[in-house]
């Protein structure tokens, strides 16, 4: 008897497929904002606010990290204080 003889095992199967598709699924399309807000964090030793990053805590760095990864974009210029 196999796995896929019972209905359980058909189950379990199908379970088992569906779960390895999903992990081959593309990444979702995000502006780097969006995959700090998702992705980063800061560490205790770099950072005097260590944990998730939120953009909203610096709003104008969003514009700055969009542009970089803006492909029609040919060149970034930034003028900031340090």
């Amino acid at each position: 008897m196999t796995l896929t003889s019972t209905p359980e095992g058909l189950a379990a199967l199908r379970e088992m497929v569906t779960e390895e598709m999903a992990a081959l699924q593309p990444p979702p399309k995000l502006s780097v904002a969006q995959w700090a807000d998702r992705e980063r964090r800061l560490s205790s030793e770099a950072s005097a606010e260590p944990g998730r990053w939120y953009t909203d805590r610096a709003p104008y760095l969003r514009g700055i990290v969009d542009a970089i990864s803006d492909p029609t974009e040919r060149e970034v210029v930034v003028m900031s204080a340090s």
